[in-house]
């Protein structure tokens, strides 16, 4: 009896720890093998297979792509695949986002330069900080698919567009 409950404390422990749990692929990251452990199921999400059905979504008329993958009172996990910039926004909820395959950009008006993400990296953006953001795209066929976690849990409408001059943000063009 108490090896069971010690195991299972073991596994729930795992399941909060390792619910965003990430392998480093490449030694050049191009490119991260993500599982995401939802709780309560026992098979986790492939979100590199999931990331690879939205990017196949894009055209060139539609640059954005989502899923939802879990929502609780907490907090809600999106997977998202884009190939555009977003202008100017802000949201009502914190936004932290993991990079698995791609490069994307942050434009927030108190830093003096965007900020720039591969594979692997994660970037947080407090609630009602007005920010851009975008895929760096250097060819039609390039695509960033991101984690994101809206904390606490947020609808589809939790963007809140502005006026681009309220970001004050002009791309240095000698980079």
């Amino acid at each position: 009896m108490r090896r069971t409950q010690g195991l299972a404390a073991v596994v729930g422990l795992v399941m909060v720890v390792v619910a965003l749990g990430f392998e480093v692929g490449a030694a050049d990251r191009d490119s991260v093998s993500p599982l995401l452990y939802v709780w309560g199921t026992v098979k986790p999400i492939n979100l590199t297979a999931v990331g690879q059905q939205l990017a196949a979504q894009l055209t060139p008329d539609k640059g954005f792509a989502e899923q939802t993958l879990e929502v609780s009172s907490a907090y809600t996990h999106l997977l998202v695949a884009v190939n555009i910039s977003i202008p100017c926004h802000w949201h009502p909820t914190t936004a932290s986002m993991t990079v698995l395959s791609g490069r994307y950009f942050f434009h927030v008006p108190y830093q003096a330069e965007r900020v720039e993400l591969g594979p692997g990296d994660r970037y947080v953006t407090p609630a009602t900080s007005r920010h851009a953001e975008g895929a760096i795209v250097t060819n039609p066929n390039d695509v960033t698919v991101f984690l994101l976690r809206w904390t606490p849990a947020a609808g589809p409408n939790n963007t809140i567009y502005v006026d681009p001059k309220q970001c004050v943000y002009q791309e240095d063009s000698s980079k």
